[in-house]
């Protein structure tokens, strides 16, 4: 598992991205997005920054992503929505999200993970395995975490640090489909140098937005 460590020495610092970054999807800063941005484009998939979402505007082609959202989200719209057969991805491990999680059957947890295998022997870069084989884990063995919330859930992890701690947790609601991660960070710049990191990206986009869709990325306050 290697990808390019040297700039893991930023990810030892404090972890409030707000006081040093912010999730920008046009920010080619350690914490932005803009890779991201870069290969949902390569994808086909158009990926766009959203300060309002508007759930009665939504259509089939459209894409939800929460990624380090600041303002609660609505966990009864989003049932709702994933019920008529939209799709979301929940990113968060500050817990603007926990309604909407609850909504998921999942609870963000913080705590120790002991006994976890750490990228480089950095304590602060847990390693969370492949827990279950699926359209979105296919061919990835790990992804790394960076000062992680975990997650338990009713559903089984599809990447966990151990068993009742999970990182990544997807599943069915309704007619529609959702991706939680319990800890945004995974999608910055900086942790997608990680090639794990990189084909989860990738396996994300793919398994949520098909070319020619729109994914509504909702970050920050909204």
């Amino acid at each position: 598992m290697r990808g390019a460590a040297f700039a893991m020495v930023l990810l030892v610092a404090a972890r409030a991205l707000a006081a040093g970054g912010d999730y920008r999807l046009d920010s080619r800063e350690w914490n932005g997005l803009g890779r991201l941005g870069d290969e949902a484009a390569a994808a086909g998939c158009t990926i766009s920054a959203t300060e309002t979402l508007d759930w009665s505007a939504l259509a089939a082609r459209d894409v939800v992503w929460f990624v380090y959202p600041r303002t609660a989200v609505d966990g009864g719209r989003l049932r709702r929505w994933l019920e008529a057969g939209g799709r979301a991805v929940v990113a968060d491990d500050f817990g603007a999200s926990d309604a909407a999680l609850a909504a998921l059957e999942i609870r963000r947890l913080r705590g120790e993970l002991d006994h976890v295998d750490r990228y480089d022997d950095n304590a602060a870069l847990p390693v969370a395995r492949q827990a279950l084989s699926t359209e979105l884990s296919v061919g990835i063995a790990d992804v790394v975490a960076n000062h992680p919330a975990f997650f338990s859930a009713a559903t089984p992890a599809t990447f966990a640090f151990s068993p009742g701690a999970a990182l990544v947790v997807e599943g069915r609601l309704g007619k529609g489909y959702f991706v939680a991660i319990s800890d945004p960070s995974v999608l910055i710049n900086n942790m997608l140098e990680i090639d794990e990191n990189l084909a989860f990206a990738r396996a994300l986009i793919k398994r949520t937005c098909k070319p020619g869709e729109r994914i509504h990325l909702v970050t920050q306050s909204f």
